[in-house]
């Protein structure tokens, strides 16, 4: 019989893994997708329920804190991963950046060719970033550079779109 792996309080952490498995794929499956895989978001959701547990002072609250933080955890993993993956979603982006009358006027076809050919690689995923509800300075953790760097990049995407659309 193996008694599991045990924390050093002595809490069996395959048990913790084991009761908390149901919550950690239900939150794979709502944020796999676009380029991020579901083996990988599940890895990753049991390695934050591990540091959670390892971190949590008393084990009767754990549960109410992994269904409030594990969440948000396996959310910023997920966009962290579509970042590294460097997909974007052309489409997504257009939508975002341009108001319905402005969209409407150009075809979205054009609108994909102009942000893939207009914006260099890093842009394309810092508008993609943006897009998918990440702040500047969150952005900037990711990317390991300051605020007013990321700050000055959207500036600089901004005036690029301008340009090219002539708005």
């Amino acid at each position: 019989m193996n008694p599991g792996r045990k924390d050093g309080r002595g809490t069996n952490m395959n048990g913790v893994v084991l009761a908390f498995t149901p919550l950690v794929l239900s939150l794979a499956k709502k944020y796999q997708g676009e380029g991020v895989e579901f083996d990988d978001l599940v890895q990753t959701g049991y390695l934050g329920v591990l540091e959670m547990a390892a971190k949590s002072g008393n084990l009767r609250w754990l549960a109410l804190e992994l269904k409030t933080k594990l969440p948000r955890y396996m959310e910023r993993a997920a966009g962290k991963m579509r970042l590294q993956s460097g997909r974007v979603e052309f489409d997504v982006l257009a939508k975002s950046i341009l108001d319905e009358e402005t969209l409407s006027e150009v075809a979205a076809n054009e609108i994909k060719e102009l942000l893939q050919f207009t914006l260099n690689s890093e842009e394309r995923v810092i508008l993609q970033a943006l897009n998918d509800g990440y702040r500047q300075r969150e952005l900037a953790e990711i990317m390991g550079i300051s605020q007013p760097a990321v700050a000055q990049r959207v500036g600089k995407i901004r005036g690029k779109m301008r340009r090219a659309l002539a708005i």
